[in-house]
């Protein structure tokens, strides 16, 4: 039968290989976190009015509960309160400060394009480092996606819902909580990227939702060590590590014993 002593020194050194395996394995601790900005937060180029919302540039006095079939709309569709180097940016940027930002195709008001983007963007945010958790943000306006239709849009390709109904000028936030999936594909490439699809259109007869982009933001915690280029010791290594604590451990029994 073991005396006391030697019980209590098979269980330190128990208690010494865990710790040491689960140092081997732990997770990387985060080491800070990460805000990302593509467009900057100047309320869609400072042109909100007083109430907060779109204002009726084209007709200051329209009335959204009048008949009158011959009344002048709002907004024309296509507004541009971009400053010079939003209008040259690539990174989405290109997409803010501007109505609509997006729209498949052309009406009788605007023949040649219903935007100066086109019908489909990207809102592109690098990321220096791994990527453990986040969520992006962007600040939208004049969505009414159950009354006029929705685009697709995805995160590095999985895809996510971009149904909002803010109303007709109305300011909001749409935001998304990065998934697993989400986060793996960010890592693979360094970067976020929010696809906008606005000729790809889900509901018969297309989506006619003039639409307008504040900015768009990440917000995430990057870990410490990226896990796929950290070591991992090898399972032979940590067996000569057991084997030499337990040497060790039975080389005090030992002496204890004598």
């Amino acid at each position: 039968m073991k005396s006391g002593r030697e019980v209590f020194l098979v269980a330190v050194l128990k208690r010494v290989i865990f710790a040491a395996l689960a140092l081997a394995i732990a997770t990387p601790a985060y080491a800070a976190s990460i805000t990302v900005l593509v467009g900057d937060k100047d309320s869609f180029g400072n042109i909100l009015d007083a109430n907060g919302l779109l204002p009726c540039l084209s007709n200051p006095s329209y009335d959204p509960n009048s008949s009158d079939p011959n009344q002048a709309p709002c907004i024309s569709p296509i507004f541009d309160w971009r400053s010079a180097a939003e209008q040259l940016a690539t990174n989405g940027a290109q997409l803010t400060d501007t109505y609509s930002a997006l729209y498949n195709g052309s009406e009788s008001d605007c023949p040649q394009g219903c935007s100066l983007n086109g019908a489909t963007g990207s809102f592109i945010l690098p990321v220096a480092g791994f990527l453990t958790s986040g969520s992006l943000t962007l600040r939208i306006a004049d969505f009414e996606t159950s009354e006029n239709g929705v685009m697709l849009a995805n995160i590095n390709g999985v895809p996510i819902d971009f149904s909002f109904n803010g109303g007709y000028r109305s300011t909001e936030f749409a935001e998304f909580a990065l998934t697993s999936a989400m986060l793996a594909a960010i890592n693979q490439v360094g970067e976020l990227r929010l696809f906008l699809d606005h000729s790809s259109l889900i509901v018969p007869g297309g989506s006619f939702d003039y639409i307008a982009f504040d900015y768009a933001e990440l917000n995430g915690d990057i870990a410490e060590i990226d896990p796929r280029s950290a070591p991992v010791p090898e399972p032979g290594t940590m067996l000569l590590f057991g084997a030499g604590l337990a040497a060790i451990a039975a080389r005090t029994l030992r002496k204890k014993s004598r």
